[in-house]
């Protein structure tokens, strides 16, 4: 067997990945189609929701720019590979990649709903991290939902690696 093929995820470790990641709020990045041939690409707060990777940002962010001329994009999600001591270990290696079309609605109750999913999660994360959610953060930011734009990524093709997978003697 390739190593390749080894250290890819299956449908339901991806998912389940993508869960992890959502419920630990590790960063995603996200590549759209900049000016001149580029890639844009950008860290984002997400949610992954019935199958599509969810974002919210201003209508006039770059991004928004990109996809309304090319709305094809990547996203990359990708656990530290640092273990408890601080040092790099390769076999922490586990990450996906997404190509998929982004649809954007700057309707604001769409966008209020995203934020709304999007500060519930991060609530959830500081209360079993022993803090206590900020409530006038979202407040804030749903006074300018208005100006602002959701983004639902439907991925169609999935690239991914967990290195744990692979031989102890691998590295």
């Amino acid at each position: 067997m390739k190593q390749r093929d080894a250290i890819k995820m299956t449908e339901q470790e991806a998912i389940a990945f993508l869960h992890e990641g959502m419920r630990e709020m590790w960063p995603m990045f996200l590549a759209t189609n900049g000016p001149g041939g580029y890639p844009h690409i950008v860290s984002m707060g997400w949610i992954y929701r019935n199958g599509r990777i969810l974002f919210q940002t201003y209508g006039k962010s770059q991004k928004i720019v990109n996809l309304r001329r090319d709305p094809k994009a990547a996203v990359i999600l990708e656990a530290s590979p640092y273990g408890e001591t601080g040092g790099f270990e390769h076999r922490r290696l586990r990450g996906l990649m997404i190509r998929g079309v982004c649809e954007l609605d700057d309707n604001p109750q769409r966008v209020v709903e995203v934020l709304t999913a999007m500060w519930e999660n991060g609530a959830a994360r500081s209360l079993r991290l022993g803090a206590r959610p900020e409530r006038q953060l979202l407040d804030f930011v749903k006074q300018r939902a208005h100006k602002r734009i959701a983004i639902s990524f439907i991925p169609q093709k999935w690239a991914s690696w967990d290195h744990g997978k692979l031989a102890p003697d691998t590295y």
